[in-house]
C-alpha cells in the first residue's frame, strides 16, 4: 500500500505491508502524474516505518523513481525507517539513483523527534544529525 500527499515542501509518501512490483509502478506512475503539473522544486517525506524489505524486482523500480524525482527538481528527501534492512536497502538505491547527498535516512528508534527532525530536513535543510567523522553522529536536535 502507498498514500502520497502534497504539502508544503513537496509530498509525504508513506509506504506500508508489502510492496510488490505491480504497486511500486503505480506509485510511480501517481508521482508522475503528480509532478507533471507541480512545477516548482520540491522534497520529499518518505515513511517506511511499516513496510516490509523489498524484492530485488522492487528495489530497480524504486531506484527508477528516485533517479526520475532528481530529474525534476527534487531538492531533499527524508526517509523515515524501523527497519535496519530497509535502511540498508535504501542506501543502496539512493546510491544507485545518485541521490545520496540529498537524502537522510532517520531512525524512529535513534530519535523520538524523528518527525521533527525529518521535517526541518526537508523544508529547510537543516540536518538531522552533525557527522563528527565518518561513523559517529551526535543529534543536533533537542
Amino acid at each position: 500500500m502507498h498514500k502520497i500527499e502534497e504539502t508544503e515542501y513537496g509530498f509525504k509518501i508513506t509506504v506500508a505491508g508489502d510492496l510488490d512490483i505491480n504497486q511500486a509502478e503505480q506509485a510511480l506512475l501517481n508521482l508522475k502524474n503528480l509532478l507533471a503539473s507541480y512545477g516548482r522544486p520540491f522534497s520529499l517525506m518518505v515513511d517506511l516505518r511499516e513496510l516490509i524489505p523489498v524484492t530485488t524486482e522492487v528495489i530497480k523500480k524504486l531506484m527508477e523513481i528516485h533517479s526520475y524525482c532528481k530529474n525534476l527538481s527534487l531538492e531533499r528527501t527524508a526517509i523515515i525507517v524501523k527497519s535496519p534492512v530497509l535502511k540498508m536497502q535504501g542506501k543502496q538505491i539512493s546510491h544507485n539513483s545518485e541521490t545520496i547527498e540529498n537524502d537522510r535516512y532517520i531512525s524512529v528508534y535513534k530519535f523520538d523527534n524523528w518527525e521533527e527532525r525529518a521535517l526541518a530536513w526537508v523544508k529547510n535543510g537543516i540536518e538531522p544529525f552533525v557527522k563528527t567523522d565518518d561513523t559517529v553522529q551526535i543529534p543536533i536536535i533537542k
